[in-house]
């Protein structure tokens, strides 16, 4: 047996074998320079799963800072699968910065000094980037850069054959698959051809194996094997509903369109102006993914605000707007055992979901029950899941808590109020008009509130006997939200969700919250941001996907109710647009993606 090295403990792993070890849990980044037509420099960060040798994130600027470098981070982790993050001795990697990056739940491996080859995943990568796509492209500016980008990621990552994806032509999945594979990889199978799809204009093309349309089946149907070079499919051409396999066996098979359509906005502004209807390429399926065909999807408020450039979440664009809906699953991806082809799903934490196909990680999906309805799941995640994370996470209420919650006669409060009634806390319901309080007492709101014709401050101090409000929920901010903050109790908290009162403005001062700093400084109250996604973000997906069945499951057997709601079909997307800035009233206004509604 060989001596332990000097200077190395006995069992000490060499870097290469920790790598292999702890491969599936690793990503690694880093930063290269492009250069535009123009002679300006870019800088391009990469970040790289080890394991799977996918690409998870790419993305460009000119001017690379610390905070920069975080966000970009965040929107690549995946905290169930991530562990450990490997960076170089760039000087944008301070100690500061690693601090972040392992507040997110990442370990910091920073390779040696001088030694490139500890990072190597990601120095090829960047190597491999450069020879097929920026040493054959000359991006004109930093969108054009991204675009490129992103479409030779998506190339890299589902159709070019790699270390990971293995070489050589794919056959496809089940239940896809109905040619049986053989000993040359110089033959085809009866019944199959090549599709070609080209990438960048042609720089790069991916190639498939696919069933021949019906009238081909003269052709191949009497040969055993047909040379891989007889016959090749264009993008546009469809696999036919229904093919049958020359040995006599029935397959039935999904249509797979190449082109989807979807509502696209391509730069912010007033949403009428800038949604378009557009026909674009249908995602493709990468290992643990699940391909879902949207049946609904509704517009919210925030949506309103991302076409607006507003919103918290800013997709790079040309985007999507939709950030919830269900779905049935038409396609999984390599290694996804569950759900089932044909199973009706909701999305969780996806964005993007005003499109007739959508792509998501498989642990993104929860099952809807038989017994509800299409309508009914298409609103089951945002705002229920807010209302239960406001009262159930957040706050922590129990049995014989208060909570007092402004626009009691919103979505959302009206669903705290029947959580209230599931988990017996009791509710202090603030309403704008006399009419509203009807529906309140109805849904089993203790205390009511109307601003229109009662001071609140006299109010609160009568309800709360002048030791002020220990929980509250806040939607609508201004002038009431801070009315309401002043009447904190001592170490009392408010959660500000929403600010209502700046739908559609543009006045700044509409968006301020005025406190005054004496009366929260002597409380000791906090007044807090809270917004579902980072909720979402700060808790094991399992949860999150626990609590969303258990939400499905109420709206399934009554305990909870969802809104009105009216669809309108993808073609009168504008007229569904108009109705949610304007007043729907209580209706929720749903997009239908199904076919009898195109």
């Amino acid at each position: 047996m060989p001596l332990t090295p000097p200077g190395r403990p006995r069992g000490d792993q060499r870097w290469s074998t920790f790598l292999k070890n702890h491969a599936k849990a690793i990503v690694a980044c880093d930063f290269f320079v492009a250069v535009t037509v123009t002679f300006r420099r870019l800088y391009v960060f990469v970040v790289i799963e080890h394991g799977s040798r996918r690409l998870v994130h790419v993305n460009a600027t000119a001017a690379p800072t610390a905070d920069w470098t975080l966000q970009q981070l965040r929107e690549a982790i995946n905290e169930d699968r991530h562990e450990r993050l490997i960076h170089d001795r760039d000087r944008i990697f301070s100690k500061q910065l690693d601090a972040s990056i392992e507040a997110l739940g990442l370990g910091v491996l920073r390779s040696p000094i001088a030694a490139p080859k500890a990072n190597s995943i990601c120095e090829r990568v960047i190597g491999t980037i450069r020879r097929e796509c920026l040493d054959w492209m000359i991006p004109l500016s930093e969108g054009h850069l991204r675009t490129i980008l992103r479409e030779w990621v998506t190339h890299y990552n589902r159709g070019r054959p790699h270390s990971a994806l293995g070489s050589g032509l794919s056959y496809p999945p089940q239940p896809t698959a109905v040619f049986p594979k053989l000993k040359s990889r110089d033959r085809l199978a009866a019944g199959a051809l090549v599709r070609a799809k080209s990438v960048l204009g042609g720089l790069q093309h991916e190639y498939a194996l696919a069933p021949a349309p019906i009238a081909a089946w003269s052709v191949v149907r009497d040969s055993p094997e047909i040379s891989s070079d007889r016959i090749i499919a264009d993008d546009r051409r469809l696999i036919p509903e229904l093919v049958e396999h020359p040995a006599g066996i029935s397959r039935h098979l999904k249509t797979q369109e190449v082109s989807m359509k979807a509502l696209i906005f391509r730069e912010t502004g007033e949403p009428n102006s800038i949604l378009k209807l557009a026909e674009i390429p249908t995602p493709q399926l990468a290992p643990g993914e699940v391909l879902v065909r949207m049946l609904l999807s509704p517009i919210h408020p925030s949506d309103l605000h991302m076409l607006r450039g507003r919103y918290g979440y800013q997709p790079e664009l040309p985007a999507s707007p939709g950030i919830e809906g269900v779905g049935i699953v038409e396609a999984v991806g390599p290694g996804v055992q569950g759900p089932a082809v044909g199973t009706r799903v909701v999305l969780v934490h996806t964005w993007q979901t005003w499109c007739e196909q959508i792509v998501s990680p498989v642990d993104r999906l929860v099952p809807v029950p038989d017994g509800l309805d299409d309508s009914a799941a298409a609103t089951s995640c945002t705002n229920p899941l807010t209302a239960w994370a406001l009262t159930r996470s957040s706050h922590n209420l129990r049995e014989g808590d208060w909570l007092l919650q402004t626009a009691a006669a919103s979505t959302v409060g009206k669903l705290v109020l029947q959580l209230a009634q599931q988990y017996r806390f009791k509710t202090i319901n603030v309403i704008r008009r006399r009419e509203q309080e009807t529906t309140i007492r109805n849904l089993g709101g203790n205390e009511v509130i109307c601003t229109d014709d009662e001071d609140l401050r006299a109010r609160l101090r009568e309800l709360t006997a002048g030791s002020g409000l220990e929980r509250a929920i806040d939607c609508v901010a201004g002038e009431l939200g801070a009315e309401i903050a002043s009447n904190l109790a001592p170490a009392g908290t408010m959660l500000v969700y929403g600010a209502l009162s700046s739908h559609r403005q543009t006045d700044p001062a509409k968006f301020i919250l005025p406190l005054f700093a004496p009366r929260l400084i002597y409380s000791t109250a906090t007044v807090r941001g809270w917004w579902l996604p980072r909720w979402v973000s700060s808790q094991p997906l399992a949860e999150v996907r626990a609590a969303t069945s258990a939400l499905l499951t109420m709206l399934s057997n009554g305990a909870l109710t969802p809104p009105a709601i009216v669809r309108y079909s993808l073609k009168d997307f504008q007229e569904a647009v108009r109705l949610a800035d304007g007043e729907a009233g209580q209706q929720k206004v749903l997009l239908d993606f199904s076919e009898r509604a195109s």
